[in-house]
């Protein structure tokens, strides 16, 4: 009785409270955000990568980006950072 006391008292794990807080929001509502998401990127990130004199979109992050060439750091990093 004593333990199950205590596993009825004690505070939630953090597994649980990330669990609950994303709990309310419904798949459709995640594959929505992903969409528009998709979609922002598309309409902006070509105009914006060719403003920040960027020789294509950057993929993963701009990682591939700044390992060929380092000094496109900054701007793959303002282009993450913008979009």
């Amino acid at each position: 009785m004593e333990a199950t006391d205590l596993q009825a008292n004690a505070l939630p794990s953090k597994k649980d409270r990330i669990r609950a807080a994303f709990a309310s929001v419904p798949a459709l509502g995640w594959l929505a955000g992903i969409l528009c998401t998709v979609l922002i990127e598309h309409w902006v990130g070509d105009p914006l990568s060719y403003q920040l004199y960027l020789p294509k979109l950057p993929v993963l992050f701009g990682c591939l980006i700044m390992f060929k060439e380092p000094t496109l750091i900054p701007s793959a990093l303002a282009y993450v950072a913008l979009i």
